[in-house]
């Protein structure tokens, strides 16, 4: 049997592949192209195509690619779309820990940006915030609160955005102010604060993607929306109760 994870990237790469096929296949055809996706025959997914697939072709000689697609995507569970590997293919760039952010040369453009922890990594929370006090307000919460609002299977803490702002300098700025605001500045970057109530928050990582100033809020809203339907609720550091100005 194929591991899950490889599994889940065979599925993805087949998916994939079969996006990129700008006609009708035949069966045989379609067995051949699921070769040329996933080249190892033990792959689990080539059992998938053969059993649970074939019958799409009973009632016809062909069939397009999106109805074979969707099928594949079906089968990927939906947090798997919420990895390091996924956002890397999804278009983010970066994937640094924010002390490294300074010489990083993060964009001058509007984006939306992403926390990350590493897989399997369970949390340590402090009993204080090490951020900053933004016009005079402390950002400790009850340990209780942060061991609620933690998820498990997830590697991804909080979703952010950055629009172009008056200085026109979108991802740049707002993720400098996120940085300091951890380095305990009273900086204000609220949105996504309960990171720093975790042990070890210096080894968490960041990545970025930039999109046009008129699409950054859609994009933002999309991707939580996204995560909340995979599982059943916001990201970590992600609070309902604010706005998603941050």
């Amino acid at each position: 049997m194929t591991p899950r994870s490889q599994l889940e990237r065979d599925l993805q790469a087949a998916a994939d592949h079969l996006d990129s096929l700008a006609r009708p296949l035949t069966y045989d055809e379609f067995v051949r192209e699921i070769a040329v996706a996933v080249p190892q025959p033990s792959s689990d997914v080539h059992w998938m195509a053969d059993n649970q697939l074939v019958n799409i072709f009973f009632a016809r000689q062909t069939a397009d690619p999106s109805t074979l697609t969707s099928r594949f995507r079906e089968w990927i569970p939906a947090e798997t779309r919420w990895t390091a590997e996924s956002l890397r293919t999804d278009g983010f760039e970066g994937f640094l820990p924010f002390a490294a952010l300074p010489q990083a040369g993060v964009p001058k453009l509007p984006g939306v940006y992403v926390v990350l922890r590493a897989p399997g990594d369970r949390p340590q929370f402090l009993e204080r915030s090490i951020a900053g006090w933004f016009k005079g307000k402390d950002s400790t919460v009850d340990v209780g609160v942060l061991r609620d609002a933690w998820i498990d299977d997830s590697e991804i803490l909080y979703i952010g955005r950055a629009n172009w702002g008056k200085s026109e300098d979108g991802l740049r700025r707002r993720l400098s102010e996120y940085r300091r605001h951890g380095e305990g500045k009273p900086v204000g970057h609220r949105g996504g604060e309960y990171i720093w109530q975790i042990a070890n928050s210096d080894r968490l990582l960041v990545c970025w993607k930039t999109t046009s100033d008129d699409e950054v809020k859609a994009l933002e809203a999309r991707l939580i929306d996204e995560f909340e339907a995979a599982f059943g609720r916001w990201p970590f550091a992600n609070r309902k109760r604010e706005s998603r100005r941050h």
